[in-house]
């Protein structure tokens, strides 16, 4: 079985002078699900969580509306774990003067024997099928000592890399 993935870059994400996230413009994507992947690029002379010169970091999701899922991260709920840990991990990040990237992918097809076939952005099942690919592809191939994940492990635990970061998980 393989999973095959294409990621479409939105543009950059930014911070007001409020304080406030602002992401790309998602017209086109009005209620539209998929999966998607914000990434940072930090100046060159700044540490990571660990105090190491981490430059890159990432986390990957999924959302059966992508629009919806960027407004809860730029104005999360009281309850909503993740949506603040995501809202704090990038206000920092910006703050600090990194560089964050926001993509999205419509088109993920699955492969089983020699056949493909298209994956339904509409189905959650096969949304997180194509998560789950493109995490356990990202950490496999990340260099531990470059990259900071900050999506929870692949056993659901915080990512080793962020249980000591600035902003709460």
């Amino acid at each position: 079985m393989s999973v095959r993935l294409s990621w479409r870059p939105l543009g950059d994400v930014k911070i007001n002078d409020e304080g406030s996230l602002i992401f790309p413009s998602m017209h086109s994507l009005l209620n539209k699900g998929g999966i998607y992947r914000i990434t940072g690029r930090r100046p060159i002379d700044s540490k990571g969580t660990h105090d190491r010169p981490a430059r890159w970091w990432f986390y990957i999701g999924q959302t059966g509306n992508i629009q919806a899922r960027m407004y809860k991260y730029r104005n999360p709920g009281p309850d909503q774990k993740t949506n603040i840990r995501i809202n704090n991990a990038l206000r920092f990040e910006l703050e600090r003067g990194t560089e964050v990237y926001l993509h999205v992918s419509f088109d993920m097809e699955l492969r089983v024997g020699r056949q493909w076939m298209d994956l339904d952005t509409d189905s959650t099942t096969q949304r997180t099928l194509a998560e789950t690919a493109a995490l356990y592809q990202a950490y496999r191939t990340a260099d531990p000592l470059d990259v900071d994940m900050l999506n929870k492990g692949l056993d659901d635990s915080v990512d080793r890399e962020f249980k000591d970061a600035p902003w709460p998980y």
